[in-house]
C-alpha cells in the first residue's frame, strides 16, 4: 500500500469551507497512523473553530479486486467506502447507508507532509475542505547538553 499517510504521529492544518460561502473556517486534526497485517487504521481528533473536537477513526483494508476498503467514523457518524491508494493522488468516495451522504477526498504530496482535499454532500448542505499534514517530529531533549555561551 502507497498511502501517502505513512505510520506514526500526525498534525494537520487548514479549513473548511460550505459551499456558497467565501469564508473558511479554520480546521486542525492530530492524527496517528498505525499498520497492521490487514491494512492500516487512522485514529485522532478534528478541531473546527468554535466548534467541540471531535473523534475521528478510519480504516483501510485492500480487497480482492485492488482496490482498498474504507470504514470512517466520525463521533458515530459513518461512512463507507471505496480508495485507489497505489499511485497518486490517493482517491476515495464515501457514503452512508443511506445513500445520503457522499464524500470524496484525494490525498497528494506537499513539501513537508502530505495534503488532503475533499468534498461532502448531506442533503441539506455541502461543504469542502482542505489541510495541510505533516509529520509529528518528537523532540528529543538533551539533559547532558552543555552551552559554552552565556544567556541573557
Amino acid at each position: 500500500m502507497s498511502m501517502l499517510l505513512t505510520p506514526g504521529k500526525w498534525q494537520g492544518k487548514g479549513s473548511l469551507v460550505l459551499l456558497g460561502s467565501n469564508v473558511g473556517t479554520p480546521i486542525s486534526c492530530q492524527l496517528e497512523s498505525i499498520a497492521d497485517e490487514l491494512g492500516r487504521s487512522v485514529n485522532g481528533t478534528i478541531a473546527v473553530e468554535n466548534q467541540a473536537e471531535r473523534s475521528l477513526s478510519v480504516r483501510v483494508a485492500e480487497d480482492d479486486t485492488g482496490l482498498y476498503q474504507m470504514d470512517l467514523r466520525l463521533d458515530g457518524f459513518a461512512l463507507d467506502g471505496s480508495a485507489k491508494l497505489e499511485s497518486t493522488p490517493n482517491m476515495g468516495m464515501l457514503w452512508n447507508e443511506a445513500g445520503t451522504v457522499h464524500a470524496s477526498f484525494a490525498f497528494f504530496p506537499i513539501n513537508r507532509g502530505c495534503g488532503c482535499r475533499g468534498f461532502l454532500k448531506t442533503p441539506d448542505s455541502s461543504l469542502t475542505w482542505e489541510v495541510a499534514l505533516e509529520p509529528v517530529v518528537e523532540k528529543i531533549s538533551g539533559g547532558n547538553v552543555v552551552s559554552l555561551r552565556r544567556r541573557r
